[in-house]
């Protein structure tokens, strides 16, 4: 069959998302396992809100990042952010409400917050790569009981802002945004100018 959409359906489609699966204990894009050294997140396209999967997944982001809106009925609290990492030649959005990814953004966050409006460049992370050939006992990351149940303590090192990598442009379709509604001219009408 004829590829139309040019890889965006079957099984050849290019992916823009990836996670870190905490059952699993790996980094993922479209269920695969990826294997990379370096992340480099791109700070301005933080978003925080609120997200749940129930047979697909509905994320509702606040109006502010880290300002939560009122949270929706069964919603946790969840981000997204573009991000590229070494291997994978395409900016991917990093997506979750999940326990695990979310502590590991916010502890990322917490290396760079205060000076990020000082230059134009990206925060940069080291990852272990979860590799039992190569580990790294102070990236790889870990299983942690949480509650009931258990997540992934994903580690990383800080390796400071650096300029954007090549390649790294945010889809377009990502800032566009629906034009402005313009207001109605306001009149000042009387009641016995309305016709109704």
């Amino acid at each position: 069959m004829a590829d139309i959409l040019g890889g965006m359906s079957g099984e050849g489609a290019a992916s823009s998302f990836i996670n870190f699966k905490a059952s699993e204990m790996q980094w993922q894009i479209k269920g695969d396992k990826v294997v990379f050294d370096y992340m480099q997140l791109d700070h301005t396209t933080l978003q925080s809100g609120w997200g749940v999967y129930d047979g697909s997944y509905d994320f509702v982001w606040d109006k502010t990042f880290g300002m939560p809106d009122k949270q929706p009925e069964g919603y946790t609290r969840a981000f997204s952010c573009w991000v590229w990492v070494d291997g994978f030649n395409q900016p991917l959005m990093w997506q979750s409400y999940k326990r695990g990814e979310s502590m590991a953004l916010n502890n990322m966050l917490a290396e760079f917050w205060d000076g990020k409006d000082a230059s134009n460049d990206l925060p940069v992370f080291k990852f272990g790569r979860n590799d039992p050939e190569k580990p790294d006992k102070e990236l790889d990351a870990v299983k942690i009981k949480l509650g009931m149940g258990s997540t992934a303590e994903i580690r990383f090192a800080y390796q400071g802002m650096k300029p954007r990598k090549d390649g790294f442009v945010i889809p377009s379709w990502v800032e566009e945004e629906e034009p402005a509604s313009e207001k109605p001219e306001q009149t000042n009408l009387t009641d016995d100018e309305i016709p109704f």
